[in-house]
């Protein structure tokens, strides 16, 4: 029953993550979109490179501490998740050997290239338009 709970949680984070992710998408091609239509294209896109910086020193660092401080990330993350003790299982329950640790560590990479890649694709949807609004001039 506590592993079911446990996958009940999951599932709700993940469609909480999901919903966040959709959300944020939307507002910054929208942002994006009306910014590039103004006139304030030398701003924005300044602005908008700099925020872009920090987000990949930002995910840089996150994959960084997964590397290093699997173990500390991994339990952090269920601590402040999760409710308390729903979450750790005895190594032979089926939750654990259907999702060993090397499942979950594949799955934050993922998680976080993810974002990575949407950056990249921002990032050069941002050139576009302002290029193209702008006649070819950035």
């Amino acid at each position: 029953a506590s592993e079911i709970n446990h996958l009940t949680d999951v599932k709700q984070l993940l469609k909480t993550v999901k919903l966040v992710t959709i959300g944020s998408n939307v507002l910054l091609f929208l942002l994006i979109w009306v910014f590039g239509k103004r006139n304030l294209s030398k701003k924005i896109l300044h602005l908008i490179k700099e925020s872009g910086v920090i987000y990949f020193l930002f995910l840089t660092t996150i994959f960084f501490l997964l590397f290093f401080f699997w173990q500390f990330i991994f339990v952090l993350f269920h601590q402040v998740l999760f409710p308390t003790g729903s979450w750790a299982f005895p190594a032979e329950s089926t939750l654990i050997r259907l999702f060993p640790e090397s499942f979950w560590q594949k799955i934050f990479v993922l998680c976080l290239t993810f974002p990575f890649v949407q950056m990249v694709i921002g990032f050069f949807l941002t050139l576009y338009i302002f290029k193209k609004n702008e006649g070819g001039r950035v």
